[in-house]
């Protein structure tokens, strides 16, 4: 199926990034450096360990509970390094990652978050399985709003970048 053009909704994201990952060899080699620095700005945007478990498991488990980066298999690392499409600056030697790929975490975030507060208010028995909703908070007990703090991360990588 054709996808929209970048960046992506939520929805194809996840699609994308699982089709990559169905499509890599089972012993990818991880790349410890390189998975730390997605992880970093995975977090920067999202606030933290936590917000960007629920997102991995949103990706990878289809929102049924977080997932750790410790967890992740070759083709999963693989599915989220070419996602990112980061890449070091030879200059800075500081990461940075393509140009749809904070645009699309803040997307994911927020169906992963979407996830969470249904399973809050439908505390059915296969609702509560989802076992994201605690993690999704601030410390103020909000959803976490990542655009701004995301805009200017952006423009953090896009002038390191250019420097």
């Amino acid at each position: 199926m054709p996808y929209p053009a970048r960046p992506l909704p939520s929805d194809y994201t996840r699609r994308a990034v699982c089709e990559i990952r169905d499509s890599t060899r089972s012993d990818f080699p991880i790349n410890p450096g390189v998975l730390g620095a997605i992880i970093g700005v995975i977090n920067r945007v999202v606030g933290g360990d936590a917000n960007r478990r629920a997102i991995l498991g949103y990706l990878f488990r289809n929102g049924s509970a977080p997932l750790s980066a410790k967890d992740l298999t070759g083709p999963e690392y693989n599915a989220l390094f070419r996602w990112s499409a980061i890449r070091k600056d030879e200059t800075t030697g500081k990461w940075i990652p393509g140009e749809h790929f904070l645009t699309e975490v803040q997307w994911v975030a927020h169906a992963a978050f979407d996830i969470a507060e249904t399973a809050r208010a439908d505390p059915q028995p296969e609702a509560t399985g989802l076992g994201i909703d605690p993690v999704i908070e601030n410390s103020r007990g909000e959803i976490p709003d990542f655009r701004a703090y995301a805009d200017q991360l952006e423009l953090h990588f896009i002038r390191d970048a250019a420097k």
